[in-house]
């Protein structure tokens, strides 16, 4: 079950045992709630009422490690061996090691507010900039191309930074 408080009013939402553990939960900037699940269910809380709103078939589901919901209305997913998802405006993209990123296996995501998405990952730390995520989700690209920080040397400058291939 998950309780909400709003205007000195607590409302509960029940939730199905199947979903398992609570793994990840933010409020996005139009009020609504979105709970990740380590079964990998994508619920929102809109208003008075939960729903089901995963973007990956039901025999497809992995786990959720996190959410981060960004001001242009996106919500980053970060999975346990899916890479990352973002779901905005209705549309989904996902892009995992095989389209290049470095590491499928993503625990947080943070924006820099200077265009850059972090990730930090089973492998280290990597970025990305989120102009070249859209332009991987209007398939103007076909591979991404993280800076990469490695490992434990959280300090040092990104390097191995790989260029984007362009859709023909």
């Amino acid at each position: 079950m998950i309780l909400r408080l709003r205007d000195g009013h607590i409302t509960s939402f029940p939730i199905e045992a199947t979903v398992r553990i609570i793994r990840a939960m933010v409020e996005d900037a139009a009020g609504d709630i979105w709970v990740g699940t380590s079964k990998g269910n994508l619920l929102r809380i809109h208003g008075e009422k939960i729903t089901e709103e995963s973007p990956r078939p039901p025999n497809e589901l992995v786990a959720i490690r996190c959410l981060y919901p960004t001001p242009d209305g996106a919500l980053w997913i970060g999975y346990a061996g899916a890479g990352i998802g973002r779901l905005k405006n209705g549309h989904y993209t996902e892009i995992n090691t095989g389209q290049g990123l470095f590491d499928d296996y993503v625990s947080h995501i943070v924006a820099d507010g200077r265009g850059w998405l972090w990730f930090g990952a089973n492998r280290g730390l990597f970025k990305v900039r989120a102009e070249d995520f859209e332009n991987f989700a209007r398939a103007k690209f076909r591979a991404c191309a993280p800076s990469i920080t490695g490992g434990r040397r959280f300090a040092q400058p990104p390097g191995n930074v790989r260029r984007f291939r362009r859709m023909s």
